[in-house]
């Protein structure tokens, strides 16, 4: 079919919109800068204000427009007070009221509290008086340095920063792939291939920033995965051994029997390849692209079309939920997540072989999260599902096979988690008045936007933007006559709630030692999913709705999106890899292993950001940080082999997994190896103690070698049946192909 003039006009009119819309994210800057004005190094007094004798702070006259005021507040203030905020000349008029404001907690326990100001006129050269009283009779309670000057900074708006123009160009050029495929005079079969591309292309886009890196190194949790990474490499590439034990982690901990485990993955393969750092960025690329591709089958198992299935793919790879979290290093989050859409859409087609494969690569990401999340929302669709039998069926062969597949890995987590209980219980904040933020509020991950937020914002932001919203809203109309959109909607309003009620479940969550409990804040990702797929129906109703010659308009709709996620996802992403190496000369560790607490700190965006790393490159353990499940530090500075008096030793041989040493002794004795004890330690010689908290081993006297090793309780048990779940299931798998006569 030839293109007409209509074509032409359609294709031009979506240029021009999305070159429009480019435009706007453009220039429009909603970072901002705070300055402070009035600092205090002594213990803080405090200010009060009133009703009738408001806060009164003299604003210091500049070159910049101010766009608001940071004050530090009082225990006594919160989100609710209401507060009466205006900028006023030296006539007492007003020359700028508030116009909306956010309270949050800064480091060392001071809530500070952003008062954003809405213009109305001022001159630069004037005098302006910043005034503050609350609407109720009540007292409010300010910092002030010990001269009573109230502790202050200044907001001022930041000019568009270079991230934001790169994400809006990756965002206009998904855009403009959009056009072009919706336009192309393909078969439908070649438009879902094109999609597809579109996907993997853009993932990868999405994920510059952490491929070209602004510094060397990551931010917070990036230390510990990284130091973890290289030392599983270590192990396999020197010592040629299974990293069943981690010797430099917090004195000793489990390797494989760690529910965070994450070596037969294709991340850890590719930073296996192509080196830790490097092969980290690669890896986030393919998760992504992963997400988005699961997401794409998914809503086509769903019936929705290329652009509902391509907008729904987009959303849920692209919301800021993911990229939040690749920033602080949440690898098991993330990794684990992406095989989540798979799961369901093999889940739907009724395939629990497959369902239990995509669950077995989410396990053994290290994903004990993700996978307690995905158990909650199976166990809905066997409630809400038309045929319940098929679903009971499904969801517990493919957790057989789960189980099976895994069982490897699986059994030796359970005996550690068993012996070393989760004691590390991390709550999350009140949200659910709080739910713009975390959808709309274009937030970076270091800031503290809630009332008493734990964590940093990745844990809580999920910026999906109003052109999702408005497509959410135009799927739920579907509600009254489709059961999937039903369902749906419960995920959404039943994860909405368990996330944004963290401290309410908190007292029954915190007495669940065995089961991944922190943070439920998390579920908010389930949220985004559903929330996806709605938008998807929303985008098939528009489609439907519109005549063939207007249905351009969803082609500009789906690029607004794509433009306002990238335009938000590429500052998130540039702040995850901006920390320097440490330049400072490191002695390599000596032999075998010696611990260090340094963590080589560097001031970044006012935290101070750990450097471990540079003493695990080095050769050194640490008891810096500790696995969240495992035993506590009980290491020593003095030797790795350490006899009673009268006792002579030699370390002859060393590796993660074991230790070889002579002894010589006139009377049985102790020796004690300088790591720490967990089940699963064995001897050639003597026996383990039990009792202490070091590796100790008892032998009896004369002269002999001894060798020491670590396996994993259950490993023998899991391995077998592991390899029989294989075996069964390969042999399926060809019974179920036709024959070829």
């Amino acid at each position: 079919m030839p293109y007409t003039k209509h074509h032409i006009l359609q294709i031009l009119i979506c240029s021009a919109a999305i070159g429009a819309i480019a435009a706007l994210f453009s220039s429009i800057s909603d970072r901002y800068d705070v300055e402070v004005v009035q600092g205090f190094d002594a213990p803080p007094l405090y200010r009060l204000a009133t009703t009738e004798q408001p806060l009164i702070i003299p604003l210091p006259q500049g070159e910049k427009a101010i766009s608001g005021i940071v004050v530090y507040a009082g225990n006594n203030i919160t989100a609710k007070n209401q507060l009466d905020v205006q900028v006023q000349n030296a006539e007492g008029e007003s020359v700028a009221k508030k116009s909306r404001q956010s309270t949050y907690y800064k480091q060392d326990g001071l809530p500070a509290m952003h008062i954003f100001l809405q213009k109305k006129r001022s001159s630069k050269k004037e005098q302006l008086f910043l005034s503050i009283k609350p609407y109720a009779e009540q007292e409010l309670a300010f910092i002030a340095t010990p001269e009573q000057h109230v502790v202050y900074s200044l907001i001022y708006k930041e000019p568009v920063s270079s991230a934001t123009k790169q994400g809006v160009l990756v965002g206009t050029a998904l855009a403009f792939s959009l056009l072009l495929l919706h336009y192309v005079q393909i078969r439908e079969k070649w438009q879902w291939v094109g999609a597809a591309l579109i996907i993997c292309v853009f993932s990868i886009l999405a994920t510059l920033p952490y491929l070209y890196r602004l510094g060397d190194w990551g931010i917070y949790d990036w230390d510990y995965r990284h130091s973890l990474s290289h030392i599983y490499q270590t192990t396999i590439r020197e010592y040629h051994q299974f990293p069943f034990w981690n010797p430099y982690i917090c004195g000793g901990t489990a390797g494989l029997g760690d529910p965070e485990f994450a070596i037969v993955t294709p991340s850890f393969l590719l930073q296996f390849i192509f080196g830790v750092e490097n092969g980290t960025g690669i890896a986030l690329s393919l998760g992504f692209g992963i997400t988005g591709l699961g997401m794409l089958f998914l809503a086509r198992s769903l019936k929705l079309g290329v652009l509902p299935a391509l907008t729904s793919a987009i959303i849920c790879a692209f919301s800021s939920a993911l990229l939040l979290k690749a920033t602080e290093g949440h690898t098991t989050i993330i990794f684990a997540y992406m095989w989540v859409p798979w799961v369901f859409w093999a889940w739907l087609r009724a395939k629990p072989l497959l369902c239990g494969i995509f669950l077995t690569f989410a396990l053994l990401q290290g994903g004990i999260y993700i996978l307690s999340y995905t158990f909650i929302a199976f166990a809905a669709l066997c409630v809400l599902s038309p045929n319940k039998r098929k679903a009971h069926t499904t969801t517990i062969y493919a957790g057989a096979w789960m189980i099976g597949l895994s069982a490897f890995q699986l059994i030796p987590s359970l005996f550690w988690v068993r012996e070393f209980p989760d004691t590390a219980f991390v709550g999350s904040a009140y949200t659910f008045t709080n739910q713009w933020d975390i959808f709309f509020g274009r937030y970076l991950q270091n800031m503290y936007v809630l009332q008493n937020q734990v964590s940093r914002w990745h844990e809580y932001g999920a910026y999906i933007g109003y052109g999702v919203l408005a497509l959410v809203l135009l799927g739920i109309s579907y509600v009254r006559t489709s059961r999937t959109v039903r369902m749906l909607l419960v995920g959404i309003i039943a994860s909405l709630t368990l996330s944004s009620l963290g401290p309410f479940f908190e007292p029954f969550l915190n007495s669940m030692q065995f089961l991944p409990r922190s943070n439920i804040s998390r579920l908010v990702l389930f949220t985004v999913l559903c929330g996806s797929l709605i938008a998807g129906f929303g985008m098939k109703k528009l489609m439907f709705t519109l005549s063939k010659r207007y249905r351009f308009i969803a082609i500009i709709i789906v690029g607004f999106i794509a433009i306002d996620l990238m335009s938000i996802n590429y500052p998130i992403a540039q702040e995850g890899f901006a920390i320097p190496q440490v330049t400072e000369h490191i002695s390599p560790a000596p032999w075998p292993l010696a611990h260090s607490t340094e963590q080589y700190e560097i001031r970044h965006n006012g935290s101070d950001i750990p450097r471990t790393y540079a003493a695990i490159l080095k050769g050194y353990g640490t008891s810096s940080f500790c696995s969240v499940i495992g035993p506590k530090s009980a290491v020593t500075t003095g030797e790795y082999i350490q006899p009673k008096q009268n006792v002579q030793t030699k370390l002859t041989s060393w590796s993660p997994n074991t230790i070889v040493f002579d002894y010589d002794s006139p009377n049985e004795t102790d020796i004690t190896v300088n790591t720490n004890y967990a089940k699963g330690w064995q001897t050639s010689h003597g026996h383990i103690l039990k009792t202490n908290p070091l590796l100790t081993v008892h032998v009896p006297a004369g002269k002999s070698e001894v060798k020491v090793q670590y396996q994993p309780p259950g490993f023998i048990l899991g391995s077998i049946l592991s390899l029989a779940t294989l075996i069964v299931g390969i042999i399926l798998v060809f019974a179920a192909r036709p024959s070829s006569n």
